[in-house]
């Protein structure tokens, strides 16, 4: 299959499955607390726990994916989406509500970027870095297109419904990912070929995953962070309330605009390039986080930095444990990245959230933020080099 189409098949499925899993739970939240009888705040309770089952089942289930392909494990991965749909519609009880989170916290390391990234390895390896940028160009949409259409379904349909209704759309646009993208000969890890950077230096790669983990987890943890309290952070800055939802839309803009010119410059620059512009990114963003005050424009150029950042660290957490990492040390990364990264979601909002209530919260952030994004881009960097 060609790897334009692959890619395409692939990032559809990605709009749908992080439309179901993760954007409709904010929107449908309120309905599920009051069909309940519990608080917003235990809703999104239950769904970091979701989370959390996703983090602790996360390394098992990229094993499982490595050695039998991605076929029978994306199939897997649909029919719990379903059934945590299924669950979710009927979930006028807390034990049932935490149910559905937890089964679509397992759901979610079967069908998005994790599970994606492991499919672009086994499926298409020689063209890893533009397939893998191609598909989180598609990824970045989900958000613009999906929020909009869950709460169209609310409001149509209500709540239990509008879940099912979520499912039924998931199988449709899924189905042809499952069957034309993952089931496509697999090549099997100690089968490909090295590049010559492996080659050059095949000793201390165990040493070395370690350090590239260190690495794009302090990545993830500054976004998992920022996101989720991007409204909260135009407010301390002092947005007018007028500019922050076109501020906003920004972010999907900045992601989508780095992951374009990273599609379209992948031939001609290195990915040691999308690391220098992932954390030069996110530093500038942290320096207009601290210093801008009531400016709506250096607000906006906030935002879009840390779009764009965010969407170049995605690509690297991706590409890197193709290009630098075989076999064993393969397999690992992307258990402990999938780990993580399940954590900071679950985690990070909340601990950003009570560092911003703090007299000189924004400011503390900032600095950690931008120091942890130079450290971060500087390892991810010297790994590289080394290759």
């Amino acid at each position: 299959m060609h790897p334009i189409l692959f890619a395409s098949f692939i990032g559809i499925q990605q709009i749908v499955c992080w439309g179901t899993l993760t954007y409709a739970a904010a929107v449908f939240a309120p309905a599920m607390a009051q069909a309940c009888g519990i608080s917003i705040a235990s809703v999104m309770t239950a769904y970091g726990v979701g989370l959390l089952t996703n983090a602790f089942a996360a390394p098992a289930l990229t094993r499982w994916v490595l050695r039998i392909g991605a076929f029978l494990p994306g199939l897997a991965g649909l029919a719990l989406l379903v059934l945590a749909c299924l669950l979710l519609s009927q979930a006028n009880h807390a034990a049932i509500l935490l149910a559905g989170f937890m089964v679509a916290g397992v759901a979610m390391a079967l069908t998005q970027y994790d599970f994606a990234f492991l499919a672009v390895q086994l499926h298409q390896p020689e063209q890893a870095r533009r397939v893998i940028t191609l598909i989180t160009f598609y990824g970045a949409l989900a958000s613009s297109i999906m929020w909009p259409a869950a709460l169209a379904l609310s409001n149509w349909l209500g709540m239990p419904s509008a879940w099912l209704a979520l499912g039924l759309i998931s199988v449709l646009f899924s189905l042809p990912a499952v069957f034309l993208a993952y089931r496509q000969p697999r090549v099997t890890l100690a089968e490909q070929p090295m590049t010559s950077s492996q080659e050059a230096a095949p000793i201390q790669r165990s040493a070395s995953s370690n350090w590239v983990l260190v690495g794009l987890i302090g990545f993830l943890l500054i976004g998992a962070s920022l996101v989720a309290n991007l409204p909260l952070v135009l407010a301390q800055v002092q947005t007018p309330s007028r500019d922050i939802a076109w501020i906003l839309s920004l972010f999907g803009i900045g992601q989508l605009a780095a992951r374009a010119l990273d599609y379209a410059a992948a031939k001609w620059l290195s990915i040691r390039a999308t690391v220098i512009a992932s954390s030069s990114s996110i530093v500038l963003a942290m320096g207009l986080m601290a210093w801008s005050e009531s400016d709506a424009v250096a607000a906006a150029v906030f935002v879009l930095l840390l779009g764009a950042g965010n969407g170049l660290v995605t690509i690297l957490r991706g590409v890197l444990p193709t290009q630098l990492f075989q076999s064993e040390a393969f397999a690992k990364l992307s258990g402990q990245l999938a780990r993580y990264g399940a954590f900071s979601r679950a985690l990070m909002p909340m601990v950003a959230a009570q560092a911003l209530s703090l007299r000189g919260g924004l400011g503390m952030l900032s600095l950690v933020y931008g120091l942890l994004a130079l450290f971060c881009g500087w390892i991810l960097w010297q790994e590289l080099k080394a290759r």
